[in-house]
């Protein structure tokens, strides 16, 4: 029990943009996608004739992982813990496991820009194939975001080659990822019934609606900073949508970390806990996610 309040009190908020999944083993798992349908052809007044088409397979692959540590308390000092402080061990490395899941999340953002996706051998972020990467960026604002939400709305579902296709998914952001470096300036973003970068010089902007007021989430995580994302920022599709973005996998669905109080041995006095958690993070579409690294 105090282990599960650890991992249910730890402020992560991985949970507020990704989606769940589960894994059965700990075997390289294939996580299938769906193309799109190519374009229907013009069918003549004479009823026919229809032309085959076919959709592109696509799909990532995923493998738990597993993590974990140990504590171990001697008799002695057991006994001299007249405050209790080591009852909290349990609670404290619920908390680890629930950090742990955070980062295997986040990290797929962090490294967005190097590690590569199985369906097209290129890098989640990338400007010229996955259109999804802006270098040489800029804070969020205005005009920055509706670069984000133009880019996000032009995707179109993977088909196969020989396949044409002017289907564009319209996808619209539902998350703003960013970190607590630029929380403050975020949310005042997202809020602000006018334009916040208007001011009283400028008429035209002072008065300019906001446009983007009310239309995103912002989601704001210290690790972020910790991994030298101070400027950069994200925008994710909506969570259990009909895009897929980062999905963290655990085993059979277990989300709780697993803890395990462990007597020391006849020759030895004391306790020892074991914590584990199986659980893996994995990007499984470039289309639902976008990034700007912020530096002009």
């Amino acid at each position: 029990k105090s282990a599960l309040r650890g991992w249910m009190e730890a402020n992560t908020t991985w949970q507020l943009w990704c989606n769940v999944g589960s894994l059965p083993d700990f075997k390289s798992a294939t996580i299938a996608g769906l193309g799109g349908f190519p374009d229907l052809d013009l069918i003549p007044r004479s009823g026919g004739p229809y032309q085959e088409h076919s959709m592109d397979d696509v799909h990532e692959t995923a493998q738990l992982a597993t993590y974990g540590a140990l504590f171990s308390i001697g008799r002695q000092t057991l006994i001299d813990d007249d405050l209790g402080a080591f009852t909290r061990v349990p609670m404290k490395m619920g908390s680890a496991a629930a950090r742990k899941v955070n980062m295997l999340a986040y990290d797929r953002l962090v490294n967005g820009t190097s590690e590569t996706l199985t369906q097209d051998s290129t890098a989640l972020f990338d400007a010229a194939t996955h259109a999804n990467y802006v270098t040489s960026g800029a804070a969020p604002s205005v005009t920055t975001l509706d670069a984000g939400f133009v880019a996000m709305a032009k995707q179109q579902p993977p088909i196969r080659s020989g396949e044409t296709s002017n289907d564009y998914l319209n996808i619209s952001p539902a998350y703003l990822i960013v970190p607590k470096a630029l929380e403050t300036t975020s949310r005042v973003l997202v809020t602000s019934t006018y334009d916040p970068a208007g001011t009283t010089a400028s008429v035209s902007r002072r008065d300019a609606p906001n446009p983007f007021q009310g239309r995103l989430e912002v989601v704001s995580d210290a690790y972020l900073d910790g991994a030298g994302i101070t400027a950069g920022w994200y925008l994710a599709a909506a969570r259990n949508g009909v895009i897929d973005t980062v999905t963290v996998f655990f085993l059979n669905g277990m989300q709780e970390p697993y803890l395990e109080q462990v007597d020391h041995s006849p020759t030895s006095d004391g306790v020892t806990y074991k914590v584990r958690m199986d659980a893996v993070a994995k990007a499984l579409d470039f289309r639902g996610l976008y990034y700007n690294d912020g530096v002009t």
